[in-house]
């Protein structure tokens, strides 16, 4: 993909205990407002082949958890767990609110667009990190979705997958069923069922294909890349290798699955458009791909355009953070997602898609600014 996100995150009972810790927005203090306080109601959202379980609730007003972070091309979006979702970039570094939205359940980002489900089960989505939601028409029941530039995919509450792109009415697509994650790239499109097969389509086509994979935990899709998280965790790459997304070595076309070395034992993987993510035990993370903006390590970033990590390294910069739940990456960026409070990010800032209020070049991780641990007022 992409210029798309693709997020990931630990396994149902290690999310909720890890994000029982408070992570808010801005502590500066503001006025006393008679607004009610923040109710955390139970929800279950699989949107990677993981359950996000409420966080524990915390005491007193404005109290609020980040529950996803979905990266697109040049923006990155949070998921609140009051179901307010805040972005930036896109030209703006400062996170802010998207207005209308206050009960999102599920959270996507890919190419320049971005889009929620919504407690009802409606989709929304809007351009870039932080403009106007507008529903989409053809689905009420979803459960997630997956958004590019040219798809917008949501599954549904049956299982089933519905096609809502722009420019087309909504399509269920034939011979999927048993639905639990959708992940699209530029036209492209996988989605994983329980029982761990996976089907692939093409925008425009009507029906699936199923491919000649079984015991998928996750998939992960890149620009010409795709990945996959087997049992035993294993992960497998297969596609264009041409910046080393593939993660083999070389460089060339990889035709089947292959598996990943120095990745083994991968709990969740995420691919953005040239590069690919994997989190290890120990909150450990490795990345491997295209590199000429610090999106894999900013620590061997070389500002040339042919400049990539071939096969897995660690982020450097994520030494001293020992709480990583979820990783997201863009495209020219990657953004991670800290169990105690904020979000972290590296790569690219031109368009401000690192969150910390300027769209200057950084040099290494950076915190998204307002997203810290604990109580404070919200971003407007």
């Amino acid at each position: 993909m992409r210029e798309e996100q693709h997020s990931f995150g630990l396994t149902a009972v290690a999310v909720a205990m890890v994000l029982g810790a408070g992570c808010a927005l801005d502590e500066t203090p503001e006025p006393v407002r008679s607004e009610p306080e923040i109710v955390i109601t139970p929800r279950r959202v699989d949107t990677a082949g993981r359950t996000f379980a409420p966080p524990a609730p915390c005491l007193g007003p404005r109290c609020e958890t980040v529950v996803e972070v979905a990266s697109g091309r040049a923006h990155t979006c949070a998921l609140m767990s009051s179901g307010r979702v805040v972005g930036w970039g896109s030209g703006d570094g400062a996170p802010r609110e998207v207005p209308g939205l206050h009960d999102a359940i599920a959270l996507a980002a890919g190419g320049d667009r971005s889009c929620a489900v919504r407690s009802g089960g409606t989709v929304w989505c809007w351009d870039g990190a932080v403009s106007p939601a507008a529903r989409v028409s053809g689905v009420d029941d979803a459960v997630t979705v997956a958004v590019s530039d040219e798809l917008v995919v949501a599954a549904r509450g049956d299982g089933t997958l519905v096609n809502v792109s722009r420019g087309r009415d909504a399509e269920v697509l034939r011979g999927a069923r048993g639905i639990v994650e959708v992940d699209v790239a530029g036209p492209r499109a996988c989605a994983r069922t329980d029982g761990g097969d996976v089907a692939c389509w093409l925008a425009g086509d009507s029906h699936v294909t199923p491919l000649a994979l079984a015991n998928v935990r996750q998939i992960a899709m890149g620009d010409a890349h795709q990945c996959v998280l087997v049992a035993g965790a294993e992960v497998r790459c297969w596609g264009e290798d041409v910046w080393g997304m593939v993660g083999l070595g070389v460089a060339g076309i990889v035709e089947e699955p292959t598996p990943v070395s120095d990745v083994r034992g991968a709990l969740a993987i995420a691919a953005g458009k040239e590069h690919t993510c994997a989190l290890l035990p120990g909150t450990q993370v490795r990345c491997w791909g295209r590199n000429h903006r610090g999106q894999v390590d900013p620590s061997r970033r070389a500002f040339d355009d042919y400049w990539a990590e071939r096969t897995p390294v660690a982020v450097s910069g994520l030494s001293a953070v020992r709480d990583v739940v979820m990783v997201s990456p863009g495209s020219q960026h990657t953004c991670a997602l800290r169990a105690r409070g904020g979000i972290v990010c590296w790569g690219a800032n031109r368009e401000g898609q690192l969150g910390d209020g300027s769209v200057e070049t950084r040099d290494g991780v950076v915190e998204v600014r307002g997203l810290r641990g604990g109580r404070s007022s919200r971003v407007e």
